[in-house]
């Protein structure tokens, strides 16, 4: 999968040789003015951040369907990998926004249930399963040993940190799922599934922040 924000490195490369080629030219007096001086390229605007690549997709994907892998990062891995889920709406994430027999759960403020995949629900399963060692009445999905005492969320420093041992932060899987779908599919659908504004998925659309009235023009 390639970043979509990345720079068009052949054009780039194009813009550099004639430079190179015209230096060249006006050193040796060929030319009197060099004709690339004042062409400057400019990077899209839109989403320039990291995105992971299919294969690295498939290799988490492959690792986070092991039962032996931590409940909790296997959870927190694979919402995010697959539903593009947020810190912070794992963070509020509770056992009553958890139907895993209807099979969906509910995600921040998401207009609508999001269904949930074998894997995912298998993941949940496990977590919840988890639970029932730790004795707490915290109905967070994600308990540790500091809110297994109280009602409140786990920290935010720790959901960013709980796939580490995978080697990946949680908001770079959202990135890549948002971006994905996006392009592939529609951004408005997009900002409508995530619940999110349409200029906030039009920013994952390299080169179309200067188009939106083509993109969530009135006629879409």
């Amino acid at each position: 999968m390639a970043a979509y924000g990345d720079f068009d490195v052949a054009a780039d490369t194009r813009l550099a040789s004639s430079r190179s080629f015209f230096a060249f030219a006006k050193r040796r007096k060929l030319i009197l003015v060099d004709p690339s001086a004042q062409i400057n390229r400019s990077r899209p605007r839109g989403f320039s951040g990291h995105i992971l690549s299919r294969e690295h997709q498939r290799a988490l994907l492959q690792r986070w369907v092991m039962p032996t892998i931590d409940a909790h990062e296997r959870a927190v891995g694979l919402l995010c990998l697959l539903h593009g889920a947020s810190g912070s709406e794992l963070r509020a994430l509770t056992l009553d926004d958890i139907d895993l027999d209807a099979g969906y759960l509910r995600l921040g403020r998401r207009p609508h249930p999001v269904p949930i995949d074998p894997a995912t629900s298998s993941a949940l399963g496990a977590c919840l399963t988890a639970r029932t060692s730790l004795q707490t009445t915290n109905r967070h999905l994600i308990v540790t040993r500091n809110t297994r005492g109280h009602d409140g969320p786990c920290s935010e420093y720790f959901m960013g940190h709980l796939l580490d041992p995978a080697g990946v932060r949680p908001s770079v899987l959202r990135h890549t799922r948002i971006a994905d779908l996006a392009h592939r599919v529609d951004p408005r659908l997009t900002a409508i599934a995530f619940g999110m504004t349409e200029q906030g998925a039009l920013h994952y659309v390299t080169d179309a922040v200067d188009n939106e009235e083509i993109h969530f023009g009135p006629d879409l």
